[in-house]
C-alpha cells in the first residue's frame, strides 16, 4: 500500500539567460518598378485676364499719284494695243498693271512694290517695271514684254523678249519707244 503525498519541495534555482544573436539578414533584390499610374485630371482654366488696350489705328494706303498710259504700237508688223498704269500710294509703295492685246489674246499683270524695293524707287529715271508673258512670235516659247517709264518724261521703255528673234534677224530682246510725243500718258496727282 501506498501512504499519503508528502509536502511540496522547495522552488529550484533560475536558470541563465539564452544567447541573443542581433545580426540582420542580407537585404534582398529589389523587384521590378510598376506600371506608370494614370494621368491626373486636367486643372480647372483660370478666370479671363482683363482686355488689353486697343491698338493704334493704321494709315490708309491710297493713292496718292497715278501715271495712265492708253495706246497702241505696231511690232514685226501686226498692231497692238497696251494699258500701262502706276499708282504711288501715300505709303511710298506702288502698284504697277499692264495689259496687252491683238489679234486672238489678251494678257495683264498686276504686281505690288512695297516702298523699299528697287522697283518702287525711281532709278535712272525708270521705274514701275512689270513683266508680261506674252509669246507673239513664231513658236511658243514664253516671249515677254517688260515695261518701265521714265516719270517725268512720260517716256515708256517697252522691251520684247524671244529666243527666237535672232534666227529671223530682230535683236533680242527688241526695244521698243512708246509714248514718245507724251499723248498717250497722263500724270495726276490725288
Amino acid at each position: 500500500m501506498i501512504g499519503p503525498q508528502g509536502p511540496a519541495g522547495a522552488d529550484g534555482k533560475d536558470g541563465e539567460d539564452g544567447v541573443v544573436t542581433t545580426t540582420d539578414g542580407v537585404q534582398g533584390i529589389a523587384g521590378p518598378q510598376g506600371p506608370a499610374g494614370a494621368d491626373g485630371k486636367d486643372g480647372e482654366d483660370g478666370i479671363q485676364g482683363p482686355q488689353g488696350l486697343a491698338g493704334a489705328d493704321g494709315t490708309d494706303n491710297k493713292a496718292i499719284a497715278s501715271i495712265s498710259c492708253v495706246g497702241s504700237f505696231t511690232f514685226i508688223g501686226s498692231v497692238y494695243s497696251y494699258d500701262y498704269r502706276i499708282h504711288r500710294l501715300n505709303s511710298g509703295d506702288v502698284v504697277v498693271s499692264g495689259d496687252i492685246s491683238g489679234g486672238d489674246f489678251g494678257v495683264s499683270r498686276t504686281l505690288y512694290f512695297a516702298a523699299n524695293q528697287n522697283s518702287a524707287i525711281p532709278t535712272s529715271g525708270f521705274y514701275g517695271q512689270v513683266t508680261i508673258t506674252a509669246d507673239i512670235f513664231q513658236t511658243n516659247n514664253f516671249g515677254f514684254f517688260r515695261f518701265s517709264i521714265d516719270p517725268n518724261t512720260l517716256i515708256i521703255g517697252m522691251e520684247y523678249y524671244d529666243n527666237e528673234l535672232p534666227s529671223y534677224g530682230y535683236l533680242n530682246p527688241s526695244t521698243l519707244s512708246l509714248n514718245t510725243l507724251g499723248t498717250e500718258c497722263s500724270n495726276q496727282l490725288h
